[in-house]
């Protein structure tokens, strides 16, 4: 028996090469994994995690939680961006103090 049929085979655990194949083969899965090998660098990811934080500061339910390990991220992706690019310190500083200040300008709304 090789290891595509031990994955259909419910007395024989799959291999871990087998369990990798079935999850991740998916037509789907391929179609979304190949647009996203042709993303390069962190510039889309930042954006996302931006508008992911907007949006869950304008839910009816904040989760701060969620919120704090969001700005986490984004703070990691920011420092990470700027430590494979050759720009300066300083705008990394500028940059982040405007995630933070933006952070801060949320959590202090005078509307909710």
């Amino acid at each position: 028996m090789n290891d595509a049929e031990s994955s259909i085979d419910p007395e024989r655990p799959p291999t871990p090469a087998t369990a990798i194949a079935n999850f991740y083969g998916t037509p789907a899965l391929d179609e979304e994994l190949e647009a996203a090998r042709r993303i390069s660098g962190l510039e889309d990811e930042i954006a996302r995690l931006r508008v992911e934080l907007k949006m869950l500061f304008n839910a009816d339910a904040v989760d701060l939680k969620l919120i704090a390990r969001t700005v986490d991220t984004l703070v990691r992706a920011v420092a990470t961006q700027y430590r494979l690019s050759p720009t300066s310190k300083a705008d990394l500083a500028a940059n982040l103090a405007g995630v933070i200040n933006s952070l801060g300008d949320q959590l202090i709304r005078t509307d909710r």
